[in-house]
This record gives structure tokens, C-alpha cells and sequence, in this order.
């Protein structure tokens, strides 16, 4: 539905599909080419994603697919590019889009090596841009607000991009449960508002507040 939805508003999405075997592996491997990068539909923070260079490396999905139950894995074209993430809060029945954050490693991707562990040691440098910052920028805030409404979803959001290097925003995912920590990226987007990360708390709570004070009119 997410990436249906996507291609409706013309935002650009990574070609691929979603697989449960490595026939299908296979099968879009011959279609689109290497590199690949292969997730599971189900979990978080990037458990599992991985970047596949040859048909080896496709092989060896077999292996992860049965670790997980046999759940499926989304497998799309790699798009090399710059990696960003943007912070979307509700607020008044309306949608406010924080500054988005370039997130900057030396693993070519934004991984779990990354989110988990690299994070919290500084090894990974995360970059606000506030304005004036290309067209790409333009694209993706002309869209957002219709995505949010389509999609119906409520709180704080965060969604992951790829900037591509003709400037071309390519959307990865809408985290509707995004990390809350004190470090974490929405606290580093409010922070570029020069605002405290005590505040986007209570901006979440006064959302959720809201949101129930309406259900109850």
C-alpha cells in the first residue's frame, strides 16, 4: 500500500517486490540487476538488511528467510545516494515536518551496525538542513503532507529517503514507531529548532492528547 501510494503522489520509489523464496529472488534479480538490497517486512532499526552483489549472496537469503519463520523480505535495486531521514509530528489536526537530517557513515548505507551501535560511540555524524537546500527538498515537502493523510497516520513519524546524485529523492520507508531516545533523530531534528527534546515530548503528548480529546466529542 505504502509504495502504491508513493507512486501515486509521483514520489520516486526503489524498483523491486517482495519475496518469499529464492526462485523470486532470483527472478528479480534478473530484472533489475546488482547491487540489491534485501529487508525483512517484519522488525526494525535495520535488523537483517543487506546489500547483495552477486547470485551467491542472493543464495544465501535462503538461509535467512527460513531464520525468520519464512517471513517475507522486500528486495529492491540499490540506489546509491546520500541517506536522510525526516520527522513528521501532528499537531492540531495538522502536520508539521521537522528539519530533515543527513545521516552520514562510512558503510555506504544507514545500517544496524549504524542505528545500534556506531551511534551512540559518534561514528556516525547526523546533519540538519534547514533551508535552501535543492530542489530535492522541495520535491519531497510538496508531497509529504498528502502522503500523511493517505496513509492516516497519527503521532510522530519519521521517513527515510535516499538523495540521489541528479538530485532525485527516492522514498525507503514511513517509520510510524520511530525511536524516542535522547540522541535519537527526532531529538536531534528538534533540537535544530532550537527546541528542547523535553518539549518534543510534551509536543507528542499534547498531540496524543488531542487526538483522544477529539475521538471523545
Amino acid at each position: 500500500v505504502f509504495r502504491r501510494l508513493a507512486s501515486t503522489f509521483q514520489i520516486a520509489i526503489a524498483p523491486g517486490g517482495v519475496v518469499g523464496n529464492v526462485k523470486q529472488v532470483n527472478a528479480i534479480a534478473s530484472e533489475y540487476g546488482f547491487p540489491l538490497i534485501a529487508k525483512p517486512l517484519r522488525g526494525g532499526s535495520s535488523v537483517d538488511l543487506r546489500i547483495l552483489q552477486s547470485r551467491d549472496e542472493c543464495d544465501a537469503l535462503e538461509e535467512l528467510l527460513l531464520r525468520r519463520g519464512a517471513h517475507e523480505l522486500l528486495l529492491e535495486q540499490y540506489i546509491p545516494g546520500r541517506d536522510f531521514t525526516v520527522g513528521l509530528i501532528e499537531w492540531c489536526g495538522s502536520v508539521v515536518m521537522l528539519p530533515p537530517l543527513e545521516v552520514i557513515s562510512d558503510a555506504g548505507f544507514y545500517s544496524e551496525q549504524n542505528k545500534m551501535y556506531d551511534h551512540w560511540t559518534g561514528a556516525v555524524q547526523y546533519v540538519a538542513h534547514t533551508e535552501g537546500d535543492g530542489k530535492w527538498l522541495t520535491k519531497m515537502c510538496g508531497c509529504l503532507e498528502r502522503l500523511w493523510n493517505s496513509l492516516h497516520l497519527r503521532g510522530a513519524v519519521r521517513l527515510d529517503f535516499r538523495v540521489d546524485a541528479a538530485g532525485t529523492p527516492w522514498l525507503l520507508e514511513a517509520n510510524t514507531n520511530p525511536g524516542l531516545s535522547c540522541g535519537g533523530n527526532l531529538a536531534v531534528a528538534i533540537r535544530a529548532c532550537e527546541m528542547s527534546f523535553e518539549e518534543l515530548l510534551v509536543w507528542i503528548l499534547s498531540s496524543a492528547a488531542y487526538e483522544i480529546g477529539r475521538a471523545h466529542v
